[in-house]
């Protein structure tokens, strides 16, 4: 601790002190006019407890100093959190076939962003969205996207999923978020 800091720890143990001294002369006050019995406060017993007492209030202020100088060194880590991104990719898949599933093309998904998929609001029938060619012709394991409606998936690559329709000409946009380069 610096000198300041060893004053104020002083000075704080010291007004600890003037309290307990001040309580005391009151209550020697009243015991003397009641005609109590009056204890002298330069008594041992008195100046130890006074003495543990300071000591007490200096390890305490030394404590709390200690506190408040580590905390000043902490600092906040929010990793994990995505850093923007440079750019977009955008595009879309068009179904060909009747319940034909399609793998959507290899799109590497940056940590932390989402694949963003989208059934083309002029589509007239439903997509099928799943993460394998079987999974996208079973509507008890794909998710269905009818006109207008969208998904996002946290996935690696968007070539994990798989689309099929059941409406020849739907379309299926897709969008990232995207590092160039990476």
């Amino acid at each position: 601790m610096s000198n300041g800091k060893n004053v104020g720890t002083a000075i704080g143990a010291g007004a600890v002190i003037a309290s307990i001294i001040g309580l005391a002369n009151t209550q020697r006050a009243k015991a003397a006019e009641s005609g109590g019995t009056v204890v002298p406060l330069s008594d041992e017993s008195t100046f130890q407890l006074l003495t543990a007492i300071a000591q007490a209030e200096v390890e305490n202020m030394t404590q709390l100093q200690n506190i408040a100088n580590y905390t000043e060194k902490l600092s906040v880590n929010v990793s994990g959190y995505p850093e923007n991104t440079i750019t977009t990719i955008s595009t879309r898949v068009q179904i060909a076939a009747l319940n034909t599933p399609v793998q959507l093309p290899h799109i590497d998904i940056p940590d932390g962003m989402a694949l963003q998929l989208k059934a083309w609001p002029t589509n007239g029938g439903m997509l099928m969205i799943s993460d394998s060619r079987s999974g996208a012709l079973d509507p008890n394991s794909a998710w269905p996207l009818i006109a207008n409606e969208g998904i996002r998936y946290y996935v690696k690559n968007a070539n994990v999923i798989y689309v099929s329709g059941n409406v020849v000409g739907d379309w299926l946009g897709i969008t990232v978020e995207h590092r160039k380069g990476g």
